[in-house]
């Protein structure tokens, strides 16, 4: 099942995310109010209701990099104006079943 799979998914990224943090881009002091997926027990699946932007990137990718400043402004005015709206970043180094559907 999906649930299943995404279970498998997390448990081993969790594992290689400890000691990888260059598998993120989001996870610089600079990076709020974007969260980053699988980081300090953050799960864009779990978390509440409120409307999502996700960000489904390669950490090594240089347009990735080059666009994550942009997303973070992005994130800062969206949430200006409207709050609930939540942004995440999602490395597909790390999880790679969740960005191959």
């Amino acid at each position: 099942t999906v649930a299943s799979l995404l279970a498998n998914t997390h448990a081993a990224a969790a594992t290689l995310a400890t000691n990888n943090d260059e598998s993120y881009l989001y996870i610089t002091s600079d990076s709020p109010p974007v969260l980053e997926h699988g980081k300090n027990g953050i799960d864009f699946f779990k978390s509440t209701s409120k409307p999502k932007v996700v960000e489904f990137y390669n950490p090594k990718c240089g347009a990735c990099q080059a666009f994550k400043s942009n997303y973070i402004e992005i994130a800062k005015k969206v949430q200006s104006q409207k709050p609930n709206v939540e942004f995440y970043g999602v490395s597909c180094e790390l999880y790679q079943s969740i960005c191959d559907k």
